[in-house]
């Protein structure tokens, strides 16, 4: 066998086998003709049909990606105001942890007595008078009130309208009315 021949005789069965196939390709096809408008329009209107599922079908779909991305959107604003609230309140914190330092500092007993001795000029007692205990739940007796000065002073001028006396009686009741 030559070189030159081996090759003829593969591709002739190769050609023979594409001329079938675009034979079988073109008797499959309708044969090519003009057409009218009206015949234009009225596979239009029968593809309408068919493409109105489609569209709305990429419809809802196109409307639930926006859907999720405003609920991104409204989450990523919520966590925004989330950080700048945390931040405020650990500021706050930090005041709130400032303060109380500085009262505990100024109610140290040391700094008041030291203050106090400073300042003031207090000292220290001598002695240390305990006041003895009453019991709270026995009723003290009403005081006794005199209705005219004892003999030899004078009362006070009353000078004020405001004037308030130094003793008040519990009730009016209690008040002894002068004979006379």
């Amino acid at each position: 066998m030559s070189p030159t021949t081996a090759p003829a005789r593969r591709s002739a069965p190769s050609r023979l086998r594409r001329t079938e196939q675009v034979r079988t390709v073109q008797a499959a096809r309708p044969p090519l003709r003009v057409v009218d408008a009206k015949e234009v329009r009225g596979s239009a209107r029968r593809d309408r049909p068919r493409r109105l599922p489609l569209i709305m079908a990429l419809g809802m779909v196109v409307a639930s990606l926006l859907a999720v991305v405003a609920g991104h959107a409204v989450l990523a604003q919520g966590q925004i105001r989330l950080t700048g609230v945390q931040s405020a309140i650990a500021g706050a914190q930090n005041l709130q942890r400032q303060e109380v330092l500085t009262v505990s500092m100024l109610e140290a007993p040391t700094r008041i007595v030291g203050e106090a001795q400073a300042k003031l000029h207090m000292t220290s007692p001598v002695q240390v008078i305990q006041v003895p205990a009453v019991s709270l739940s026995t009723p003290l007796p009403a005081p006794t009130v005199a209705a005219t000065p004892p003999s030899g002073t004078s009362a006070p001028a009353n000078t004020s309208a405001q004037a308030v006396p130094a003793y008040a009686p519990a009730t009016p009741a209690s008040v002894p009315v002068p004979a006379g």
